[in-house]
């Protein structure tokens, strides 16, 4: 059937999506974006149940059909019941369409995980989590263990089904379930949701959330799905006028980073039932790349690359073991005085490393949900986990120039960072710092070496004024705090960026060996 092209500038559209409120919520977001930058343009909304909506039973990846939540809107896009389709992009099949196609994205929600797990599971030693995910069994299973606060000796993941209401009260009326994996994104839609129509579910959720525990679960161990928490705009190929008409509102930024993860999803045979996450972060400063999980023939996978963002060539030339330095993290912290520092229940605290924890663990004073922790990276968590205190979450070691991703889940929390006394930035008004315990500074004992990596910005600076002439020799440092102030004394050829000192190792060590 053909379908004649509206004019250029449409004045009206039809926007269809899924019948729950999750994917009508993301419906009207378009729709409101759409408005707000063209106020005469009129919109209706068409909602209806797709396959996998009314399949409720088998898990997705045993499901045949390919796009069973997206694919029953194509031919209404094709004989023109409706302009344009709002996806959950992650939905999609990853094989390229010729009659459709995606034109947009908003601005990408947050992309990981959320464990929710109910309070009085505290301290079993086998749970059962609700989650239809491979990717989220291959890659959650093995370490999270190693995140929660008390011995766990074993997991299973059992299937589940059904929007997001339907499974947290699957969850809270199962008497032998303990948790349930879903997309952070979708809660934060809906906990963010305004409008009447949505303040049941909305209201729903505030008051489960008050019974169930939960953390944000690292990306650098589960990334994400291809292109979670993003949304695409799915129109008819030869629809100019709205090719043009949705540019407005286009997100380039998200809408690259999904393209290159289905890109790394196709490359792995496609499909939402492989076993295998795949995450484009791109900062101002660096653009990170993550796969891992297991390949459909049952390989292990675990890719990390990290650049920075530059149009400077960098080289990075041969080097030899003796010609590599860093501190060791023995000879980095040197603790010589912990303050007496009490946390108090409003706020939230970022935990720079171990050394910053100011409490000698108590029961009393860090068991349970009360207090709202942060850390700067995996391993900071795995060590306050050991000392038996619940984190809500991470920086991955990726900076913490931005607060935690945590406004849907518990509101306005002011965050403060606990850190030393010789913080270089102890002061900054803008990010609260807390010192909570005090250092000397380190031998750093450098000689004529050619390659540095930084842990800290305090220790390089101190370097840089015992030896300024460094600053002609090669550096890195992680994708955090202390890169942004190496960017400000090192030529831009000379410096790099890897997620870890073990992974700038590895690197090296392979060229020369």
């Amino acid at each position: 059937m053909r379908v004649t092209t509206l004019a250029s500038s449409p004045t009206r559209l039809k926007i269809s999506a899924r019948k729950s409120d999750l994917a009508r919520l993301q419906a009207q977001q378009v729709g409101s974006a759409l408005q707000q930058n063209n106020p005469n343009l009129e919109i209706e909304y068409s909602f209806r149940e797709s396959l996998g909506d009314k399949n409720l039973v088998d898990p997705l990846w045993k499901i045949p059909e390919k796009g069973v939540f997206t694919e029953d809107f194509m031919q209404d896009l094709l004989e023109g019941k409706t302009d344009l389709v709002v996806h959950s992009w992650k939905d999609l099949p990853t094989e390229k369409k010729t009659q459709t196609m995606i034109a947009a994205t908003l601005p990408r929600a947050d992309a990981r995980d959320l464990l929710l797990m109910k309070k009085s599971s505290q301290g079993r030693s086998q749970l059962r989590i609700y989650s239809s995910s491979p990717r989220r069994e291959a890659n959650i299973g093995p370490i999270l263990p190693e995140l929660l606060p008390w011995k766990v000796e074993g997991i299973e993941f059992e299937s589940v089904r059904g929007n997001i209401q339907t499974r947290v009260k699957k969850l809270l009326e199962s008497s032998n379930l303990d948790g349930l994996i879903l997309a952070k994104a979708a809660l934060d839609r809906l906990l963010s949701a305004e409008g009447e129509e949505f303040r049941q579910t909305r209201d729903f959720l505030r008051k489960d959330l008050l019974d169930l525990a939960w953390m944000v679960l690292p990306l650098t161990a589960n990334p994400n799905a291809a292109a979670q928490g993003a949304l695409a705009v799915e129109i008819r190929s030869d629809r100019e006028d709205l090719q043009t008409l949705l540019q407005s509102i286009n997100c380039e930024k998200t809408f690259t980073a999904a393209q290159r993860e289905r890109e790394l999803l196709q490359a792995f045979g496609g499909g939402c039932h492989l076993a295998l996450g795949m995450s484009v972060v791109k900062d101002a400063d660096w653009t990170l790349t993550l796969v891992k999980g297991k390949t459909p023939a049952g390989e292990r996978v675990e890719r990390r690359e990290i650049q920075i963002n530059s149009t400077v060539t960098r080289e990075l030339g041969e080097f030899s073991s003796d010609e590599l330095w860093s501190l060791k993290p023995e000879g980095m912290t040197r603790k010589t005085k912990a303050h007496q520092v009490k946390l108090e229940a409003q706020k939230g605290y970022v935990v720079s490393r171990i050394e910053a924890w100011p409490l000698s663990f108590s029961p009393e004073s860090a068991a349970g949900f009360d207090l709202k922790i942060w850390t700067s990276g995996l391993k900071t968590w795995k060590k306050l986990a050991k000392k038996g205190i619940w984190v809500l979450g991470t920086f991955d070691g990726l900076g913490d120039h931005h607060p935690p991703a945590t406004g849907a889940l518990l509101g306005d929390v002011e965050w403060v960072t606990l850190t030393h006394q010789r913080h270089p930035k102890l002061e900054d008004s803008e990010r609260p710092r807390l010192a909570t315990y005090e250092t000397e500074a380190p031998e750093l004992m450098i000689k004529n070496q050619k390659f540095f990596f930084w842990r800290s910005s305090s220790q390089f600076l101190q370097a840089l004024r015992e030896s300024p002439w460094i600053r002609e020799r090669f550096h890195a440092a992680g994708p955090g705090s202390t890169l942004r102030t190496l960017k400000a004394h090192i030529p831009e050829d000379k410096l790099f960026v890897f997620l870890s000192e073990e992974d700038w190792r590895k690197t090296l060590e392979h060229k020369f060996n």
